[in-house]
């Protein structure tokens, strides 16, 4: 007997559409490319020019470049800049919805994309238990439930609002039967000791974010709390800002595998210690903590929109 297949017609590359004379999108050719530019700054460079300058100064370069005109409202293209102390990124979406964009989060908090790419840095592929002890609305645990849906997920936080909206995103996501809530304090984790094969936390920072006490005077105890209920052999992987990653590496002492100093790099001048802060100064000097049961393992700088923010990982071994 026959197969009675029916074969697609390939689908056209570049050469093809320069050839046949059809592009690959449709686009009147005697029409200009409507577009607009849009552009964040961050680090020394916005002390010297504003986003929307350096937007406006791109706009212009490509409208006389290509002949492109300027549209921001229905642009046919968008132009994405990203110009920072360490990078430029220019990008152009291919995808007609964001990435970060999920049907089953109906609370936002953490952009989606990042919280993955937290979650895969902490290698839950191996991992049981994974806690979130600052979870929020849940968007790191769900994000890693959804990938990895062998492993159980408890998250934990002290405003009953804020696990209000991470329930409703949990069942949205139809996992309720592999992700637990639990309200409770970082500073005094209902979890036991040594039972976690991983410990993800978005650390707070930034203006949305409130508390009576500075975060790094509150960090010790908190990372004390997340290397005890971490298992030997489990990963620890938090996000932080730039400041407090500076604060953590320079009065810190965690172990390093390749026993070299640990340093940071693309940390502009704000990021140290003013001369004013003399209170800081004061308390940095009589805080120098040793966490030798946690191994450095790496950290990686990520925008997040106009602020810089860094990865952080490292493994309890001892």
């Amino acid at each position: 007997m026959e197969a009675n297949t029916q074969l697609l017609p390939p689908k056209p590359s570049v050469r093809d559409a320069e050839d046949t004379g059809h592009p690959l999108f449709e686009h009147d050719i005697s029409e200009p490319v409507a577009f607009r530019v849009s552009c964040r700054c961050s680090g020394v460079l916005t002390k010297k020019m504003t986003a929307q300058d350096i937007g406006r100064i791109i706009g212009v370069a490509l409208s006389q470049q290509f002949g492109w005109k300027p549209d921001l409202r229905r642009p046919m293209l968008e132009v994405f800049v990203h110009l920072n102390d360490m990078y430029s990124v220019v990008g152009f979406p291919i995808l007609r919805q964001p990435l970060a964009s999920r049907d089953y989060i109906q609370s936002t908090g953490l952009r989606a994309t990042t919280a993955w790419a937290m979650a895969s840095l902490a290698e839950i592929s191996t991992a049981q238990y994974v806690l979130d002890p600052m979870c929020g609305v849940g968007t790191i645990l769900l994000e890693a439930a959804m990938e990895w849906p062998h492993a159980t997920f408890l998250g934990i936080d002290k405003s009953e609002s804020q696990l209000k909206h991470a329930l409703n995103n949990v069942k949205k996501a139809g996992v309720m039967n592999r992700v637990a809530l639990l309200q409770g304090s970082v500073l005094g984790l209902p979890v036991l000791s040594e039972s976690m094969d991983v410990v993800i936390s978005d650390i707070p920072f930034g203006k949305k974010f409130t508390c009576s006490k500075d975060m790094k005077e509150l960090l010790p105890d908190i990372i004390q709390q997340m290397e005890r209920v971490l298992r030997i052999g489990g990963v620890l992987v938090l996000l932080l800002s730039q400041k407090l990653h500076y604060h953590l590496k320079t009065n810190f002492n965690f172990k390093s595998n390749e026993n070299k100093t640990l340093q940071i790099d693309g940390l502009d001048s704000s990021c140290q210690c003013s001369s004013k802060d003399s209170k800081a100064k004061e308390q940095i000097a009589m805080k120098h903590l040793d966490f030798t049961s946690l191994t450095y393992i790496e950290s990686h700088s990520i925008s997040l929109g106009v602020t810089e923010a860094v990865f952080f990982k490292c493994k309890k071994t001892s």
